[in-house]
């Protein structure tokens, strides 16, 4: 699998990064964080059986959304490649994409006040996704199974 996030780096950047990790997270996809250039990303191999182009272009086209929405957190975006495309397709057909890590801590939902920005944040959230649009005929909201 290094392999073919070797492959997907070098979409995106000039000569060998400074670091890869393996992540506690992901289920469904392969991820790494990369760093490079004083700046950390989350460098992601999709699940075939999950995702495809027409997933993964409304993703980027509804996290584009998100960033033009002044949102009062971060929204990880994707990162353009050396091509300008914002995922790409590997030797071996898999799709995959790199994206802005966001430093962060996840909330304490036994504190209040956590509990109240959770809530804030979901709210906030929640009205930006009901006001989406797709800009695109060919790319349409999928069924989550």
């Amino acid at each position: 699998m290094e392999h073919v996030f070797q492959e997907l780096l070098q979409h995106y950047f000039h000569g060998p990064v400074q670091s890869i990790e393996t992540v506690p997270f992901g289920m469904t996809n392969e991820s790494r964080i990369v760093a490079m250039n004083q700046k950390k990303y989350v460098a992601r191999i999709y699940n075939r059986h999950t995702k495809n182009e027409e997933r993964l272009r409304f993703e980027v086209e509804l996290t584009a959304y998100l960033e033009r929405c002044s949102l009062s957190f971060d929204i990880p975006g994707f990162v353009s490649s050396k091509d300008e495309a914002k995922y790409v397709v590997l030797s071996d057909g898999s799709l995959g994409s790199l994206t802005r890590f966001i430093e962060g801590e996840v909330p304490d939902l036994s504190n209040m006040s956590d509990v109240l920005n959770y809530g804030r944040t979901v709210g906030e959230i929640s009205y930006a996704l009901q006001q989406f649009k797709s800009n695109s005929v060919d790319v349409v909201c999928p069924a989550i199974p």
